[in-house]
């Protein structure tokens, strides 16, 4: 994302302030968000992601839904992820899932086949619109892109480590 905001420099969401994130799992096992220098994409630090769930988990930025993002001349919602699962399982469906929360409803992105890779960094490219393997809906609403005011990323592993770069 490709933000103006006083606190997040260039537009970039992972740089030492894991306190503007929210953590969570759908069946309130613990989660936690902090920084972490030990694994780092670019920059001096990523958001780092711990969960006792197994389900459905994830992050909200900003914590409190209040930004501000007009994503209608922007392509791509552009991040990296590393995961560490332990599962012998591994992830379960097609991962990771983005949510965007605008002023009139929801857009859920979901990729077409399991992207999640364990154990090394992986850059994903969502476009905005849909396609190229990934699966855009409206969960809730009407949305557009011109008014996002939240963004969720979710899936189901243990531990993961993220860095959001901006949109293109």
């Amino acid at each position: 994302l490709n933000l103006v905001l006083p606190t997040v420099p260039n537009g970039e969401l992972t740089e030492n302030n894991a306190s503007a994130w929210e953590s969570f799992a759908v069946d309130s096992a613990a989660t936690s968000v902090t920084d972490d220098s030990s694994r780092v994409r670019a920059g001096a630090k990523s958001i780092k992601f711990v969960t006792a769930s197994g389900i459905d988990t994830g992050l909200r930025f900003p914590a409190a839904p209040a930004a501000v993002w007009d994503l209608r001349e922007k392509s791509y919602l552009s991040f990296w992820i590393y995961a560490i699962n332990p599962s012998p399982v591994g992830f379960q469906g097609n991962q990771p899932a983005i949510i965007l929360k605008t002023a009139t409803g929801v857009f859920r992105y979901q990729p077409t086949v399991q992207m999640m890779v364990r154990d090394r960094w992986r850059l994903y490219h969502v476009p905005l619109q849909g396609g190229d393997h990934w699966t855009r809906t409206v969960a809730v609403g009407s949305p557009t892109l011109d008014d996002v005011f939240q963004i969720e990323l979710h899936h189901d592993t243990a531990v993961w480590r993220i860095r959001l770069d901006r949109a293109r």
